[in-house]
């Protein structure tokens, strides 16, 4: 092993049996976890049996990386490093038989229900409900919404609760009218060969209970477990790890309790710690102490935030130099804060401090965003916004995809038909209707039926044809690699994609053309288009544009800051009704989990954080966040770094080395 390592961290690596891993911000987690994949291996255990269950797909592809340097390619690449939905797919891929899946070749089942045909499929449930004509069901009926019964059906799946088991939970009229919609809804899915995203772990729980072949077969298939985030693990999630580890308890668990901050997606927590140390009496619990990620003024001023919560873990040894102080800036308005951050960025940068890929601004809320957007465009400060909305829920990427999916399998998926058929004008929603009869979902059958299209008039069939001629080329492509394919789709005369994209202008034409770009550069580390498509159905959302090199200041929630760092940090609307949140102020249990998000938000900063709260926001009066009265003055600064100063200073290092010596 490297001497880098740590005493706790060596004892972590080499520890024979079941670990479970307390790891505070900054502590090298993910070398530990490297070195411990690395040293199980040099001890004889067989890499294919060994299984790493990560947070995101980015932080998958990083424990690849990291493992490629530790071992040798062929060892790296036999071991299993996924999300835990990706883990769920290819289960249901391999056993799904037993739930009601029905295996075939040629098509990928099941497959991922996208968002969309989520919230569509669930209008149509409540629309269709059965309430025997009962008037009060009815009227019950009417009040839900999509987005309402998809939030009710994903926490209910999040505790690891069928249909059945949901029903049983409640007693209210809207529970019930509530559980058969749910109940209708798994059978849809079924009749689809789909599965939902949640589903992806409650499924898989399922067939493990049933099927003892199952069980048996991915027992032994993974022989060590490895799990990292363990604190942001679900009821369900957690029971699916126990199962798989059952027999031989060879399980390693690896988090931060303090940075649980995913209790509304249905997150253990720190229940998760208690309910292991309960289930795996004989494992060795390690805390690794040490922060490696920030100034030892930012570590100090980050354990005072917790100093009054119960910790499971000691307060962190930093082991940076002093650094710049904490800056604490009061603000006359929301715009005078956005403004202040905007003229700092750029000092900073413009001294050359940093870059602008290395700054970030965090926020509690969406809607804080807006006014410091501004800002930067009015500087010409480029930018992105992390987490608005979905990289893949954009027009241009969903009808990429869209062509990826009906290459594989042409009357396989509806929903992705319908996204293609309007992209040129070939089949507009008035024309799909009209040829669709009383089917719910456009199919291909319905393309290639020359009854419907002579009801149609000359332009329509001229689209219908374009449209016939386009799934005919993807057929005969089924075969290519998936860059290869997009290429095609984007260039070839007869679909022309690039050319439907310059009818967008201006910014929208150059981010779309990006966005585009980035898909064909992910598409490019896979050979087959079934093995990208599954890539894609298990990332949950992560936007490839916003943790990728590009040099722009980051925008983004505290939620969405989660996993990362940045060398320059503004937390901004640090009151009363933001942080803590006013929905959470009042139980204690929202209020922990606010001050864990605040916690989250201070230790993002590698070099140098600023926090900064407005007099006034909206036009009305605000008060600090409690969470600040309680930290000790002498921690702040209560103005900015003479970033001049600090880039001509010859004991900083201002390329982002870990060794900061300037003192307050």
């Amino acid at each position: 092993m490297p001497m880098t390592l740590t005493a706790e961290q060596r004892q972590a690596v080499e520890w024979p049996g079941a670990l479970l891993v307390h790891a505070g911000a900054g502590a090298g987690k993910t070398s530990v976890l490297a070195h411990r994949i690395a040293h199980l291996v040099t001890q004889g255990s067989n890499p294919f049996e060994i299984l790493v269950v990560t947070f995101s797909v980015k932080a998958a592809r990083e424990l690849r990386s990291r493992l490629e340097d530790l071992i040798s390619l062929e060892q790296a690449r036999a071991i299993t490093v996924c999300t835990l939905h990706a883990l769920g797919l290819r289960m249901l891929r391999e056993y799904g038989d037993v739930l009601g899946y029905h295996p075939d070749p040629k098509r990928r089942v099941p497959q991922v229900c996208p968002a969309q045909w989520r919230r569509k499929m669930l209008k149509q449930l409540i629309n269709a409900v059965d309430t025997n004509g009962d008037p009060t069901l009815t009227a019950l009926a009417k009040r839900l919404s999509p987005e309402e019964v998809e939030q009710v059906i994903s926490t209910a799946k999040c505790a690891g609760l069928s249909p059945g088991d949901f029903a049983a939970r409640g007693t209210s009229t809207m529970h019930a009218l509530l559980a058969q919609i749910y109940a209708d809804y798994e059978r849809r899915l079924l009749d689809e060969q789909m599965v939902d995203f949640d589903g992806l772990i409650l499924q898989p729980l399922c067939l493990l209970k049933i099927s003892v072949e199952a069980l048996t077969f991915f027992q032994a298939r993974w022989q060590q477990v490895l799990v990292d985030e363990c604190q942001d693990l679900s009821l369900a999630q957690y029971r699916l790890i126990g199962h798989l580890v059952e027999r031989h308890h060879q399980l390693t668990l690896i988090g931060d309790a303090a940075q649980s901050v995913y209790a509304f997606r249905g997150a253990l927590g720190g229940e998760c710690f208690a309910r292991f140390q309960h289930d795996f009496p004989e494992a060795a619990v390690i805390h690794l102490p040490h922060n490696f990620r920030s100034s030892r003024s930012i570590v100090a001023l980050s354990d005072a935030l917790l100093r009054d919560w119960h910790r499971q873990s000691p307060p962190q040894v930093p082991m940076r130099e002093i650094g710049f102080p904490v800056a604490l800036l009061t603000q006359s308005s929301e715009h005078q804060e956005a403004g202040t951050v905007t003229s700092e960025i750029l000092r900073a940068v413009s001294c050359g401090f940093v870059s602008f890929e290395h700054c970030a601004v965090l926020c509690r809320t969406n809607a804080q965003i807006a006014p410091i957007e501004k800002a930067l465009l009015r500087a010409n400060v480029p930018y992105v916004v992390v987490g608005r909305g979905s990289f893949y829920d954009h027009p241009e990427i969903r009808q990429l995809i869209a062509f990826l999916r009906l290459s594989q399998h042409l009357d396989g998926d509806p929903l992705a038909l319908a996204e293609i058929a309007v992209v040129h004008g070939w089949l507009p929603q008035s024309v799909q209707v009209q040829i669709m009869g009383e089917a719910h979902d456009l199919l291909v059958e319905h393309v290639f039926d020359h009854e419907r299209s002579s009801t149609l008039g000359p332009a329509e069939v001229a689209g219908l044809r374009q449209l016939q001629e386009a799934l005919l080329k993807l057929d005969e492509r089924n075969g290519w690699a998936p860059v290869d394919l997009l290429q095609f789709v984007l260039t070839e005369a007869g679909l022309a994609f690039e050319r439907h994209l310059r009818h967008t202008r201006g910014d929208a034409f150059q981010q779309s053309t990006e966005r585009v770009a980035e898909l064909l550069r992910m598409a490019g580390g896979f050979s087959t288009i079934s093995a990208f498509l599954d890539e894609l159905d298990v990332l949950s959302g992560e936007n490839p544009l916003s943790t990728f090199g590009r040099d722009r200041v980051k925008l983004l929630t505290l939620h969405d800051a989660k996993g990362l760092e940045f060398r320059l940090v503004f937390l901004v609307g640090m009151e009363e009704g933001l942080i803590p949140h006013y929905n959470a102020q009042h139980s204690k249990r929202g209020l922990d989990e606010e001050l864990r998000l605040a916690y989250v938000g201070f230790t993002r900063a590698t070099d140098v954080l600023c926090i900064s709260f407005a007099q006034t926001r909206n036009g009305r009066r605000v008060k600090a966040s409690p969470f600040l009265r309680g930290l000790p003055k002498e921690a702040f600064c209560f103005r900015m770094p003479d970033w001049p100063d600090a880039t001509a200073n010859p004991l900083i290092n201002t390329v982002g080395n870990a060794t900061l010596t300037r003192t307050p």
